[in-house]
């Protein structure tokens, strides 16, 4: 059998898988850290040292971010900002607009001017957001998504990092069939797929 590394069933189920015989392939994505790497890095090439990182509540994704998150600006040697890892709420629900708001108002008392935000939507909301209060996004706002389903839609389009999400379905369907193949013992398979950075237009803002 082939599970979606932590975000499939429970491990009551891989180990059911376990005990009737089959190999199991653990996909590792989306749970790992790999996911707020290399967006920093994007961002500090650029001239950015303080860099707010955005999450939606209601996302199980955002735990994973925010680990790959403080795992690569410690390795940047970035400054501590645990007063820039800011939860959200999810754009267009009840008081999303002075939420936005206020992460813009702080991000401008501190000097940030580079967001990483998950997910698309929540990204597109906060550009609006910068709009409306006159800041202009790549010029003085630098904005980078997680995600990348409908960043390239937003103005201006966004710089996003993209989870390998049909390549996960079709190397589990592809374990899977090379499982149900082999008669004999296959050893368990971990496979960790690497999101990729899509450099767009929004993080173009050079850092003061």
């Amino acid at each position: 059998g082939a599970l979606p590394h932590g975000v499939s069933g429970p491990q009551a189920m891989h180990d059911a898988l376990l005990s009737a015989g089959n190999a199991v392939a653990a996909l590792a994505h989306g749970t790992e850290p790999e996911p707020g790497r290399n967006s920093p890095a994007c961002l500090v090439t650029l001239g950015h040292r303080l860099i707010a990182l955005i999450t939606s509540r209601s996302s199980p994704t955002s735990r994973a971010l925010r680990a790959g998150w403080r795992e690569a600006t410690a390795t940047l040697d970035l400054p501590p900002h645990g007063h820039l890892d800011i939860d959200v709420p999810t754009y267009g629900t009840p008081g999303w607009v002075d939420s936005y708001d206020e992460v813009l108002a702080r991000c401008r008392e501190r000097g940030v001017r580079a967001l990483l935000v998950h997910s698309d939507r929540e990204a597109i909301g906060m550009v609006e957001r910068a709009r409306d209060l006159g800041l202009r996004v790549p010029e003085e706002l630098a904005v980078v998504s997680y995600d990348d389903e409908v960043a390239a839609a937003s103005d201006p389009p966004l710089t996003a990092v993209r989870p390998q999400k049909h390549r996960l379905g079709a190397l589990a369907a592809e374990l899977a069939l090379a499982r149900l193949a082999d008669t004999g013992e296959r050893p368990v398979h971990r496979v960790q797929l690497w999101p990729t950075l899509i450099v767009r237009e929004s993080c173009g803002g050079a850092a003061p």
